[in-house]
């Protein structure tokens, strides 16, 4: 019996030896839910120890199932669809049922008032769902938890300017809506504070004294070998190529004259971090100015607002403005924004709420003068103060 007993003591040794090394192992070694189902394969060896059904749920939970379809649901796109009226079954009924407010199923429909529905018809339902305002929600932030382009989401839900929302109020999310397009010059805008060659600062530097005349084409060009390399880190440029046909004609709005030879400061605040590359080779294409938590952001100058949302990452909410001449200005890192694509707006006219969205940690603007889409010094642009 004792030789036996030794026997079975191996066993277990061996066969729970790889147990015990696994579960002391590094913290790093944890794989999460969807990567430990890709090795389910390889952790077999846990499975032929029969005499330890009490660590079989330690497996099923190793690999949880349920959270899977929560994930799926958040994720999932809703699809167009159609639905049969039940007997008795009213338009609240349906609103219920599908998830979909009901002034959509209306308009889908063609349905008149009372709205009355009969057993067995067949109703079109667009491929919406539904959302209940709750309190401190707003439309920036509604549209940015969903993925939804800003503009479309008031559009489609009639919200006026400038675009509130109130608690309680049902809005509909549209669902598998292509992203807004990029102007050609925000494909080329970096975040601030990014690493750049050491060759870099003397073209940026002499790019704005000569922009104000006719040898500015020339200037432009010693820019032109940076932004490529700027380029790759804005993961924003294919979705907009893509969306790029239908909301042309939104980038095609001409703006109004401008209102001055100089463009107006955004806000009041003191100046963060300046123009050009500093002695660390980070790169700025703009200026931050320090702000208040939710202190009016105001146009720079009469314009045109060719882009408003969050796509590109480190700028926060973000407001692309394009102004006559080949101007164009950027607002970024706002807590909410008050305007949206294709709104004409007024120099002095307060398009956002200072914030501290993206790549910031405190309230400020990042604001960008660019002409002919390079960038350039916007204090050398500005009013003075």
């Amino acid at each position: 019996m004792k030789t036996v007993s030794a026997r079975m003591m191996g066993v277990l040794v061996t066969v729970a030896g790889p147990l015990v090394l696994t579960a002391c192992g590094s913290p790093e070694q944890y794989n999460p839910p969807w990567l430990q189902q890709q090795h389910t394969g390889g952790a077999s060896a846990p499975q032929p120890a029969p005499a330890a059904p009490v660590k079989k749920p330690v497996q099923t939970a190793s690999t949880p199932v349920a959270p899977q379809p929560v994930s799926q649901t958040a994720e999932a796109p809703a699809q167009a669809r159609t639905v049969t009226v039940g007997k008795n079954e009213t338009l609240a009924a349906v609103v219920r049922r599908t998830d979909v407010p009901g002034k959509f199923l209306i308009r889908e429909n063609g349905l008149k008032e009372p709205y009355t529905l009969t057993e067995g018809q067949v109703l079109k339902v667009p491929a919406i769902r539904s959302h209940t305002v709750v309190s401190g929600e707003t439309l920036t932030g509604i549209s940015n938890r969903y993925g939804v382009d800003m503009t479309q989401l008031a559009r489609i839900n009639d919200i006026p300017a400038p675009y509130g929302v109130q608690v309680g109020q049902v809005l509909g999310i549209p669902q598998n809506e292509p992203k807004q397009p990029l102007p050609a010059a925000a494909q080329t805008m970096v975040p601030e504070g990014q690493k750049m060659a050491a060759a870099t600062p003397e073209p940026q530097h002499t790019a704005p004294a000569p922009s104000s005349s006719s040898s500015q084409p020339p200037a432009a060009d010693p820019q032109t070998p940076p932004q490529p390399q700027a380029a790759p880190p804005a993961p924003s440029a294919p979705p907009s190529s893509a969306a790029s046909v239908p909301g042309k004609s939104d980038l095609s709005v001409e703006p109004p004259k401008r209102a001055g030879s100089l463009f107006a400061w955004p806000l009041k605040g003191k100046v963060l971090t300046g123009y050009g590359v500093d002695a660390a080779g980070l790169r700025n294409d703009g200026i931050n100015i320090q702000a208040s938590p939710g202190a009016s952001v105001r146009a720079a100058e009469n314009g045109v607002v060719v882009y408003a949302g969050n796509e590109l990452k480190g700028f926060g909410n973000l407001l692309l403005i394009k102004h006559a001449d080949g101007w164009m200005t950027a607002y970024a890192h706002n807590a909410e924004l008050a305007v949206l694509r294709g709104d004409v707006v007024k120099k002095g006219q307060v398009i956002a709420k200072a914030g501290a969205t993206g790549s910031v940690t405190s309230p400020q603007v990042h604001f960008e003068v660019r002409k002919d889409g390079s960038a350039v010094d916007p204090i050398q642009y500005m009013e003075k103060r």
